[in-house]
């Protein structure tokens, strides 16, 4: 069953209000509430952090780390230790991973530390994913589209699978959450591309814009469902 997902900053911080002073102005100004009234302490906490830095002067510098398995420990590894210790770099104040391509993991011990220690430090975590093509199972860039209306009918094969990754990566989220670690929630990026299966942009989008709003929709709603 699906776990609720109260964690993850996810819809509260792309769906919370900002108030623009004036189409000539620079000045951006949040207003520091989240739109789900059960965000936890450490989402707001980590709204306000935003806030601070809503300014178009202030610049927040980030790092992707991989993917979750044994390319994060790679990456990770790679990327982020060469930058703190062979180099003695200021550490980048956003550390990115994704989850996927393969299965979502479920031992998120390993990964959790490396977050939680990142945010002991002042940082802020993001995290996307790449979601299985559900009508073939192939990877997320398996650009086969099958039926729309087949991948949002609910007990069809390809929602099946939709909803098995979506219940898969909300376990994941989950355990973070009790971790107290917080995450900027970035799911189905890079929408307005081509190169996804969910892709609604570009010269060959796989869907249309109608289409990934429902598809949106659909996640949200399987996020907040037992």
């Amino acid at each position: 069953s699906m776990h609720r997902v109260w964690i993850v900053i996810c819809l509260s911080v792309a769906a919370a209000t900002i108030a623009v002073a004036s189409l000539n102005s620079t000045e951006h100004k949040f207003e520091e509430e989240l739109c789900n009234p059960r965000a936890t302490r450490a989402a707001q906490q980590t709204f306000k952090m935003l806030a601070k830095y809503s300014q178009p002067e202030s610049i927040l510098s980030g790092q992707n780390i991989g993917q979750t398995g044994y390319d994060l420990d790679r990456s990770f590894r790679q990327c982020w230790t060469m930058l703190q210790t062979d180099r003695g770099l200021p550490t980048p104040a956003v550390m990115s991973l994704d989850i996927g391509p393969d299965e979502v993991p479920f031992n998120v011990t390993p990964i959790a530390n490396v977050l939680e220690e990142h945010i002991k430090r002042g940082g802020l975590v993001t995290i996307s994913m790449h979601p299985r093509n559900p009508w073939t199972g192939g990877d997320y860039n398996d650009n086969f589209q099958g039926s729309f209306a087949e991948l949002v009918t609910y007990g069809t094969p390809a929602n099946r699978r939709w909803r098995a990754w979506l219940a898969d990566t909300a376990y994941f989220l989950k355990a973070l959450q009790r971790r107290g670690i917080p995450v900027l929630w970035r799911p189905l990026h890079e929408a307005n591309g081509d190169w996804f299966w969910y892709c609604a942009g570009g010269e060959n989008a796989k869907i249309s814009p109608t289409q990934f709003k429902r598809l949106w929709r659909d996640m949200v709603h399987s996020f907040q469902q037992d």
